[in-house]
């Protein structure tokens, strides 16, 4: 059985047995106070934003059964394990000065 999903720019179509939903990297630290966007002096408050609208979507997903995935972005404790510049997840950050930036 096919669903179709009102969306912008067009309806998406799709099988909810043959579909999961991914929540990806939903974290405190990007959406509250004192979190790392706070720190690095970005505006956070988007981020607490799409709580509620993710939540009525896992609500809708559980109750038809599709299945739902969580990742989440960890870095070790041990700050010299962390990737360097080599690595394709390497961020230049320093809360402190008040700006992140990327590299």
């Amino acid at each position: 059985m096919k669903l179709k999903l009102a969306a912008e720019p067009e309806s998406i179509e799709f099988d909810p047995s043959r579909s999961a939903v991914l929540v990806i990297d939903m974290q405190n630290y990007d959406c509250k106070p004192g979190g790392f966007f706070d720190l690095a002096g970005t505006d956070f408050t988007h981020g607490a934003k799409t709580i509620e609208p993710i939540r009525r979507l896992l609500d809708h997903a559980r109750r038809a059964s599709v299945p739902v995935i969580y990742t989440e972005m960890v870095l070790p404790a041990d700050r010299r394990l962390w990737p360097d510049q080599d690595s394709p997840w390497y961020r230049k950050a320093n809360p402190s000065s008040g700006r992140a930036t990327r590299s």
